[in-house]
């Protein structure tokens, strides 16, 4: 099974989770169920964060919100962050739209 997972305003201005059950197994893959929730502590609270600005053209992976100690640009137009301790929490990607095919689009896939 794969979910897939996205914050929405509602009209009311209130923040929900959608969230997507699909099973991929299947030919075509099949939606398992769809459900909305309020709940996105529950979801979001530790989760990896992908986002992308196109009036910058950035992509920034955050792979954990511990504060960020260093940065390093690894290799020209990708940034590694780094905590304290000298792990990785995230990363971004200039001039994404040269290096992603589609930096506006993610999918999330769990292996298992």
């Amino acid at each position: 099974m794969i979910a897939c997972q996205s914050q929405i305003r509602s009209e009311d201005g209130r923040l929900f989770l959608v969230r997507v059950i699909v099973n991929p197994q299947l030919d075509p893959a099949v939606v398992v169920t769809v459900y909305r929730t309020s709940k996105i502590e529950k979801y979001f609270k530790d989760a990896m964060k992908v986002t992308y600005d196109p009036e910058v053209d950035v992509l920034r992976i955050v792979f954990s919100n511990a504060p960020i100690e260093e940065s390093d640009e690894d290799k020209p137009g990708v940034i590694m962050d780094y905590d304290q301790e000298g792990n990785l929490v995230g990363m971004e990607i200039l001039d994404a739209s040269k290096c992603v095919e589609n930096p506006m689009s993610v999918e999330h896939v769990v292996a298992g």
